[in-house]
């Protein structure tokens, strides 16, 4: 029995001390405690290598400080122990520093610091606990089928000169947008008529039509290699946020947020957050992000809102303050409604009269919706403003939103909200737009 408590403590001793070593000579092994597959293991840096190493060496370790401690606490071990009590005194203070150092070294090495590359921009403004993104009027660079390639090129590019001289910096698409033609476009425009490193680029996975349908895919797999193909579309090797286009009950979230993980780490990208997420989906994902050291942790949550649309404060703005998430307000003029372009009927050259977005539009042309208009328009007229300044400059200001993503079709358009950043609303008609559009 002796010989058994003995050989017990000193086995888990043993595998304790020898298991980092060992680790890096079975990628089989790591393929499946981590998950990751083997190209992935490969492509990971030194760094991140060492935090799956350590990290699975820590439960091989864990296991033989229970052994040790089984060993020492047999009753038959007793005679053992006082036999050779000075050198099990030396051999057990000297297990309990290695594994100290092991304790250490993992959480050291797991530190997002040392394996995710941050990208930090001059012009950025501080938003969320986890990531600096530009505040203010962003630029959504979306995807109609009433354009065409050609024209929406030149536009494309035309509009965001615009925008870059004005002092905008964010950059918002994603792979589903015309199966990948605005990531596309904002590759024309990186590097030719503006410097990467002066725009910061946002794109998302997730939403496809390749097919013509919409579907929808979340899984670790196909994210990543959707983010490698935005990458290539885009001309870069990073895109400065990263986001989940929608949450899918097919695929389990744990998965989906994995891809984040390896996102980060790999240093795809600098930053991630999720996209057209409840609350509750918002404050799962983020508390499971935050719960283990080494996760990516989520900057950012996109959602839809507006003076017509408000139903975001009732409880994702509000928990997405909580945790430290910039909230990223999409469609912030009401689906191009708060602009006041339907106030006397449809244009034919407007979103409302294509097949396409007539359903899109049409569910804000209503008679509730009509009264916010003509407040916000009569506001305009007050202030000398356009209605496109007042409902921009009124999202903007909304506690906890980091950014309104403006989704403009053309450059005279854009060149419209670039105004917004030199207007301040006064309280007085910020708190009577809020009371009109109360219940939107």
């Amino acid at each position: 029995m002796n010989l058994l408590a003995y050989l017990a403590a000193f086995g888990g001793g043993v595998v304790s001390f020898l298991s980092p070593c060992v680790l890096p000579l079975v990628p089989g092994y790591l393929s499946v405690v981590t998950g990751l597959d083997l190209d992935d293991i490969q492509e990971n840096s030194r760094a991140n290598a060492h935090r799956i190493i350590v990290t699975t060496s820590l439960f091989i370790a864990g296991f033989g400080t229970i052994f040790v401690a089984l060993g020492l606490s047999a009753s038959s071990f007793g005679q053992l122990l006082r036999d050779h009590q000075s050198i099990l005194t030396r051999l057990s203070g000297a297990f309990l520093f290695a594994m100290a150092l092991f304790l250490l070294g993992s959480l050291f090495l797991r530190a997002p610091w040392l394996y995710q590359e941050k990208r930090f921009h001059p012009q950025l403004a501080g938003w969320g606990n986890a990531a600096p993104v530009v505040a203010g009027v962003a630029f959504g660079f979306g995807w109609s089928p009433c354009i065409g390639p050609i024209l929406g090129s030149i536009l494309g590019i035309a509009a965001n000169q615009h925008r870059v001289w004005a002092g905008g910096t964010l950059l918002d698409a994603a792979a589903g947008y015309g199966d990948g033609a605005s990531e596309e476009l904002i590759g024309a425009l990186l590097g030719d008529v503006v410097a990467r490193d002066e725009m910061v680029v946002a794109t998302k996975a997730g939403v496809s039509r390749a097919r013509g349908t919409r579907e929808v895919n979340v899984s670790r797999g196909q994210l990543i290699r959707t983010l490698d193909a935005s990458l290539s579309r885009l001309g870069t090797d990073h895109v400065d946020l990263w986001q989940v286009h929608v949450w899918s009950e097919e695929t389990p979230w744990e998965e989906t947020l994995g891809a984040l993980d390896y996102a980060v780490s790999t240093g795809r990208a600098a930053y991630v957050g999720v996209s057209n997420y409840t609350a509750w989906q918002a404050a799962q994902a983020a508390t499971w992000q935050r719960a283990v050291p080494g996760r990516a942790p989520l900057a950012s949550v996109q959602v839809e809102y507006s003076l017509l649309n408000r139903s975001p404060e009732h409880e994702l703005v509000p928990a997405a303050r909580s945790l430290g998430l910039g909230v990223l307000a999409w469609a912030p003029l009401g689906r191009g409604v708060l602009t006041g372009k339907y106030r006397t009927g449809t244009p034919a050259d407007s979103r409302a009269a294509s097949p396409h977005f007539g359903n899109y539009v049409g569910a804000y042309l209503e008679p509730r919706s009509a009264q916010v208009v003509e407040a916000v328009a009569r506001a305009a007229e007050g202030l000398q403003w356009s209605p496109l300044e007042v409902a921009l400059s009124w999202i903007r200001d909304r506690p906890g939103v980091s950014a309104a993503i403006v989704g403009a079709r053309t450059a005279a358009q854009l060149r419209g909200s670039l105004t917004v950043d030199e207007c301040v609303l006064p309280d007085e008609i910020s708190a009577a737009l809020e009371d009109v559009s109360s219940g939107s």
